[in-house]
């Protein structure tokens, strides 16, 4: 997997982390007073209670990418599948077929047209995970992020903030992201919007749709399995 290629995937898998392991990663609790502003901690409080009540659960999801340089956007969408604490299916369909496969210690990339698959068998070793491991692992949400909740009309000049909660996430450490926005039903506290922008400016905006809590999810189905002997496997590194 060449560099663009993993930072690409890497932005991908943190927006999704992002939304669904608040519940693991947000404390409002552990040193509120010192870390997380006053008219922040109950948001964050609430959102985390929302996705502890959802449990395992499927969404659909578009994901539009905004090139700086070239000024030109790519659109893909599909499906996500997420089971706690570290399990997910990422399922894109348009424009093309891939898969994002994890069980928590391996990962498998699959893209289907070529009939290949990149498997990472030490996920929580590799270099990805490390980055992350925050969100693996449970750490204050505060503890590595700068939260604000923001006024704003729209993000980023591309998505309408209407009545939602608009949260801003800045890494207090060096990080593969520059800022993160979070548009949460004021109602619900579901996550419905992610805007990304990445080190030199890249927007990736992904809206999440029609989700189904409570999901009992079929035995290996967070494990990719050749679907034909055609296939190719080859060992991913990051």
């Amino acid at each position: 997997m060449n560099t663009g290629t993993t930072r690409k995937f890497s932005l991908t898998i943190l927006c999704f982390l992002m939304v669904f392991m608040l519940s693991a990663v947000i404390n409002a609790q552990e040193k509120k007073e010192e870390q997380v502003p006053a008219n922040v901690a109950k948001e964050l409080e609430n959102i985390k209670q929302y996705y502890q009540k959802a449990g395992n659960f499927k969404v659909d999801f578009t994901q539009i990418y905004h090139s700086r340089i070239t000024k030109r956007t790519k659109e893909s969408s599909g499906q996500v599948d997420f089971a706690k604490p570290m399990k997910m299916r990422w399922e894109y369909q348009k424009p093309e077929r891939k898969s994002f496969i994890t069980n928590g210690k391996s990962l498998w990339v699959a893209t289907w047209e070529n009939k290949e698959v990149k498997v990472h068998k030490d996920l929580k070793s590799s270099d990805l995970e490390s980055s992350l491991a925050f969100l693996w692992g449970g750490e204050n949400l505060a503890l590595k992020y700068k939260v604000a909740k923001l006024m704003l009309p729209n993000v980023e000049g591309i998505v309408d903030v209407k009545n939602r909660l608009l949260l801003e996430l800045i890494p207090r450490e060096k990080s593969q992201f520059d800022t993160l926005y979070l548009l949460v039903n004021s109602e619900t506290f579901r996550i419905e919007e992610v805007v990304l922008v990445d080190l030199i400016g890249n927007l990736n905006h992904i809206t999440f749709t029609s989700p189904q809590t409570a999901q009992k999810f079929p035995k290996g189905h967070f494990v990719f399995t050749m679907p034909a002997k055609d296939w190719v496997e080859t060992r991913m590194d990051f």
